[in-house]
């Protein structure tokens, strides 16, 4: 079996997509309630953007902390725990 970490992502982020759009379809169906077009690309296009920028965030958020960006922040917080 492949293991690669990048392939384990992305096989994980397929199947919750699979498992998302699987639920969307059930409950939409359950409910007796129809989605124009508009309505399904309006709601790809909300889901796309919230995973891009929660993903962007959190690259941001390991790559300052990697880069040692927020050392300062962590040694200031480091010296007041010090002094109480």
């Amino acid at each position: 079996m492949f293991r690669h970490p990048l392939f384990l992502w992305g096989l994980g982020t397929i199947g919750v997509l699979v498992i998302a759009c699987l639920l969307v379809l059930v409950m939409s169906h359950s409910l007796n309630t129809e989605m124009s077009a508009h309505g399904w690309a309006a709601m790809l296009a909300g889901a796309s953007a919230s995973i891009l920028v929660g993903s962007g965030l959190t690259g941001l958020l390991v790559w300052s902390r990697r880069h040692g960006y927020d050392d300062a922040a962590h040694k200031a917080y480091y010296e007041e725990e010090e002094e109480e």
